[in-house]
């Protein structure tokens, strides 16, 4: 496994870096090593408790305030990693990192620990000193200027194709002053909604999340932007005179489009999955179970709609798409005739004319509504998709475009993704370097790409 830090070599069994010392924090559900702060797993997408990461994250935090919702999962995902209860990792998980210090120091297992030797290894440290320079250096060139080819999909993974390469004039992208065009379909907003809602767009102004997390409004030209809610932000919905979205708590709450008159909803409980359409809210409420609720606004009232966990939550007229523990299901708005459709442990579900895609143990599936069918696309992760096109994730760090219509994949990013939205005709991406996070705008194709929060000249599209 990697380090979330320092990206060095740990062993399984490992609890601490041997690199850097940083506590090897992983899911309680696939066990793999998550990230600081992150409030989805990277690798299998369930969510997080935020809780049981406070004491750990907190001077992290002061750095990356965003939420964080990566949803693929790697190929060579071991299950003995699986951890037996959550509730006893969250509960232990505070007093093992404030005994750290004390247990090493005390250095009870003369096996396990070697004396620290009093001597200073001079040339050692200036060595040490000399590649994190060209590591940081190396990892400023890929934050701002990426990779892209189109090489053929591959399990192998280079780390070299990870940080870029500066010298091959085929894997570098253009960087140039950008702008969003055309609309997000509804299949797109779906996608969103279920990469966890940071970016929302109208006739007008792009909403999205910024590098620290915070709410901010743009022109379609990445202009005029404006921070309206200084917290993480997440599951973003604008209508014709409100801004809804969730806080850093997973509080919802509305507000005018100019940032005043802020309220909160359902009594401060956290919900997920929020879906603003018309006057209706449907959202899962965390403490019921995570099943699906609907709010009307008008009315003020709220009924529960199913009784059981609910997940990636798809409102198609009067149906309702939904991830269970076990498959997808089916249910009409007004909570009447369950069904259950598919079978299985089911990841990212969109639903795009008439059909359902998600994914399956790192193999992309698509379900015929009507004729209920099911057909196999291609291995990798699903992470969203327009009326067009598939946007898949591989375990080898490769973001894919999939053309529905011929079958064809291409390679359109190389490096390390958390989440991926579409917005308009271009994609924006929240990367990770080790610099921290970053919002990339990307064309479909991958022939151009720009971060979207850092000044750049008018005429060349250089970054200052």
């Amino acid at each position: 496994m990697i380090c979330s830090k320092c990206k060095g070599e740990v062993s399984d069994d490992m609890q601490y870096c041997p690199h850097c010392g940083t506590k090897i924090v992983k899911c309680p559900y696939c066990g793999q090593i998550i990230y600081p702060g992150s409030q989805f797993c990277i690798h299998c997408g369930r969510r997080l408790d935020s809780s049981s990461q406070d004491n750990y994250n907190n001077d992290y935090r002061q750095n990356r305030k965003s939420s964080i919702g990566g949803y693929y999962r790697p190929l060579d995902q071991d299950n003995n990693y699986h951890q037996k209860s959550y509730n006893n990792y969250s509960n232990n998980y505070d007093d093992d990192f404030n005994t750290y210090d004390n247990d090493y120091n005390d250095n009870q297992n003369y096996n396990d620990y070697e004396k620290p030797k009093k001597k200073l290894n001079i040339p050692l440290i200036v060595g040490a000193v000399i590649v994190l320079i060209a590591l940081s250096g190396l990892s400023y060139w890929y934050l701002y200027y990426g990779s892209s080819s189109n090489d053929a999909y591959s399990d192998s993974y280079d780390i070299s194709e990870f940080y870029g390469d500066s010298d091959d004039s085929n894997n570098a992208t253009t960087v140039t002053n950008m702008t969003i065009s055309g609309t997000t379909s509804y299949t797109s907003q779906i996608g969103n909604n279920v990469q966890g809602g940071f970016v929302y767009q109208t006739d007008d102004k792009i909403y999205m999340q910024n590098n620290d997390g915070y709410l901010v409004s743009m022109d379609y030209d990445l202009s005029n932007q404006v921070v309206l809610v200084e917290d993480d932000v997440s599951y973003i919905n604008v209508t014709d005179d409100k801004i809804y979205y969730c806080d850093s708590n997973y509080i919802l709450h509305s507000m005018d489009l100019d940032g005043s008159n802020d309220i909160t909803y359902f009594d401060g409980e956290d919900v997920y999955y929020v879906n603003v359409i018309d006057n209706m809210i449907y959202y899962q409420l965390d403490s019921s179970s995570e099943s699906i609720y609907v709010y009307d606004v008008d009315l003020k009232t709220s009924k529960q709609i199913t009784d059981h966990q609910s997940y990636n939550i798809n409102v198609i007229d009067d149906m309702i798409y939904f991830t269970g523990s076990d498959g997808i299901y089916a249910i009409s708005t007004t909570g009447q005739g369950e069904e259950k459709l598919i079978s299985g442990e089911v990841y990212n579900l969109m639903y795009s004319n008439g059909k359902l895609y998600y994914y399956i143990d790192g193999v992309i599936y698509s379900y015929d509504v009507s004729t209920k069918e099911t057909v196999t696309i291609t291995d990798g992760y699903l992470l969203n998709m327009t009326d067009d096109y598939l946007f898949y994730y591989t375990s080898s760090y490769v973001l894919y475009r999939y053309d529905i219509s011929t079958g064809q994949s291409t390679s359109i990013y190389t490096g390390y993704l958390t989440d991926v939205s579409v917005c308009g005709d271009k994609l924006i991406l929240t990367t990770y370097a080790s610099s921290g996070y970053e919002k990339v705008l990307l064309t479909f194709d991958g022939s151009q790409q720009q971060a979207i929060f850092v000044e750049t000249t008018t005429d060349s599209g250089d970054y200052v």
